[in-house]
Parts: C-alpha cells; structure tokens; sequence
C-alpha cells in the first residue's frame, strides 16, 4: 500500500518559515532520506547556509522513529524523534546546518512503521538571508 504524505507550508514570510509534514501508512512503508525541505524551491540561502531550525513539534504514532537531518555529502541530525513532544532551540537561536558541503535541505528517514502508522511534525525554521 502507498504511504500518504503531505507538505504545507503555514509561514513563508521574508524571515520565517513554519512548514508541516504528515505522513500515514496502512502497510510499513518508510521514508529514507527524503527531501521534506527543499532549499533551492523555497529560495533558502544554500551557499553558504544559513538556514536555522528554531523549533521543532512533533507526534508519531505506535513508535514511529523520525530522523531529521541537514542534506549534505555529510548528512548531520537534526533530531531523532518519537511519539510526542516539541524541541525549543531559542536561547541557541536555532539549529545551524553543520552537514559537509551543505546543501541547505533538511531530510526525513523513519524507522519502526507499522500497519496504520504515522507522524505530524512543524519545523519553525528562520531563513537567515
């Protein structure tokens, strides 16, 4: 069975970004290494990168496993999540991409999917023009 998957942009203002993801499975289809945030479709900033992750709320369901990562020849975590919470990078104003050779896009893997599975996540992003 094919997995359902969506892309909303809520914000895409001149600083700002909020974007939410879902994802719902009848089957155990996984997403590996998925391009969610696209930098040259959004027109992100990708050489150099500046692009933060400010925040980040999730909820998955029968333990889903989501790992978020910057893009790159080096691809590095964002956050590995798991059913439900929300992480608040302000006082760090955000998550730097740190991937060798950047490209400014920010992918999903999941692990863990099971017959009526899923997620809903936002990143709360700031473009860093």
């Amino acid at each position: 069975m094919v997995a359902t998957v969506n892309t909303r942009i809520i914000e895409n203002g001149q600083r700002n970004l909020i974007m939410q993801f879902t994802f719902w499975t009848t089957a155990t289809d996984v997403e590996t290494n998925v391009v969610k945030v696209n930098a040259a479709t959004l027109g992100l900033s990708t050489n150099p990168c500046h692009t933060k992750v400010r925040k980040i709320e999730w909820v998955t369901t029968n333990a889903v496993d989501v790992r978020i990562q910057w893009d790159g020849a080096t691809p590095t975590d964002i956050a590995n999540i798991e059913y439900w919470g929300h992480f608040e990078f302000h006082k760090d104003q955000g998550i730097w991409n740190d991937a060798t050779t950047p490209t400014g896009n920010i992918m999903f893997s999941t692990t863990g999917t099971t017959a009526n599975s899923g997620y809903t996540i936002c990143l709360y992003m700031i473009k860093g023009i």
